[in-house]
């Protein structure tokens, strides 16, 4: 538990750390200033160096951050003006000067004034049809009591997101939910709460005397009391205003 904690007090210093040098470059190459690379390389060293502390999910996050930073470095250089070094030709002088002024003063004369082009019509491509994006679907198992709830009480198909609310004294059994992607809970007193890993979040709320299993990606928890949570997720979790809360 002491390793653990450790890490996630590192991974939490580190983030401040990223945040102010992430910062810091940013600034200075939207002034394009000399520094902007320098500063790059501080960042990425900070990054390696703390790599070994940080959870997978945040190294992936840290690294999309740099390689933004690098692309809008690369483009900045790119975008500088090259100096062209070119001779310049003297003016001419004298006799030399007249004869091609007045030679072309009778070409100028002699030429006949061109016809106006006549406009050309615009291209007419035509214009693609946007695929239209299904909507999210939501379920909601709210105002049980002494029950247990499973998948077959809302009959979800395909992806979705589950909401629970008012519940008492439940068991709520998820588990068997291959579609389930988030997960939202609030108002919830002494129930037991399964959930599989989810490739989305779970965000929970007004929960007292729960135990709760559950994986995501994200793991939120406030204004709640007395629970017990058992949580495999791909970032740290954020429990807020919660107190007797034990988390495994």
């Amino acid at each position: 538990m002491s390793t653990i904690m450790a890490s996630t007090s590192d991974a939490a210093a580190f983030y401040a750390t990223f945040q102010r040098l992430k910062a810091d470059t940013a600034d200075a190459l939207s002034h394009n200033a000399p520094d902007a690379a320098p500063k790059l390389a501080a960042l990425r060293a900070a990054l390696a160096a703390a790599r070994p502390t940080l959870p997978s999910y945040d190294q992936r996050s840290y690294d999309t951050q740099v390689r933004d930073l690098e692309t809008k470095l690369a483009a900045s250089r790119a975008d500088k003006p090259k100096s062209r070094f070119a001779f310049k030709r003297a003016p001419p002088t004298g006799a030399s000067a007249s004869a091609p002024a007045s030679a072309s003063s009778s070409r100028a004369h002699s030429a006949s004034p061109a016809s106006p082009a006549s406009p050309v019509p615009p291209s007419s491509a035509p214009t693609p049809t946007p695929t239209p994006t299904p909507p999210a679907t939501t379920y909601t198992l709210s105002a049980h009591r002494n029950r247990t709830l499973t998948p077959s009480d809302y009959a979800g198909v395909g992806s979705y997101t589950l909401t629970l609310s008012d519940l008492a004294d439940c068991v709520v059994d998820l588990r068997a939910s291959p579609g389930l992607t988030s997960l939202h809970a609030r108002d919830m007193r002494r129930c037991v709460l399964l959930a599989p890993i989810m490739a989305g979040s779970a965000m929970l709320s007004d929960m007292h005397e729960c135990a709760v299993a559950l994986g995501a990606q994200q793991f939120r928890l406030h204004d709640s009391a007395d629970c017990a949570l058992l949580l495999h997720t791909a970032s740290m979790p954020v429990v807020e205003r919660a107190c007797k809360t034990l988390t495994g």
